[in-house]
């Protein structure tokens, strides 16, 4: 019988230990640098956090008018027609925040509130489908509005 209180038994597993921690320690993955790390999360959708208590920030993009001043309207005897040029708009971009510990039926509403999904029960079904549930990461991304859920989903699990 195995006697897990054995003085051999006890020194063969600490010694396993520290072979493999030497293995680890030599024989480890490449250090990352703090910019090759920036980067590949840049890559993810992941971007800095401005302030703790700022869950999601919608910021919608403006088009630009062009105006004529008011020493150029004065500066001018004849009539002019100024017409109002828009610019070309651009993708509405959702910044959204996913804390520790935050379930996928959360996010899903989340998403859902912020105008990222359109229905927070076909992408509740595309996680369970995708056995998604517990990939997603932390952290606060950039998600576009215009992207379908598996885009979204890609960009939140990184999968």
């Amino acid at each position: 019988m195995l006697n897990i209180f054995n003085k051999d038994f006890l020194l063969g597993i600490g010694f396993g230990f520290l072979v493999s921690a030497l293995l680890v320690n030599f024989l480890g993955s490449e250090k990352l640098t703090d910019s090759q790390i920036m980067d590949r999360a840049t890559q993810l959708g992941m971007v800095y956090q401005e302030s703790a208590d700022i869950e999601t920030d919608k910021t919608p993009v403006l088009p630009k008018e062009n105006t004529v001043d008011d020493t150029e309207k004065n500066s001018n005897t004849e009539d002019v027609n100024i017409e109002k040029v828009n610019m070309p708009e651009q993708p509405e971009v959702v910044k959204f925040v996913i804390k520790a510990g935050t379930g996928s039926e959360k996010i899903a509403r989340m998403l859902e509130e912020q105008g990222v999904v359109a229905d927070r029960n076909k992408f509740y079904q595309l996680v369970t489908e995708k056995n998604a549930h517990r990939y997603f990461r932390t952290g606060t991304f950039n998600l576009p509005c215009g992207a379908d859920m598996e885009q979204i989903l890609e960009i939140l699990t990184g999968k």
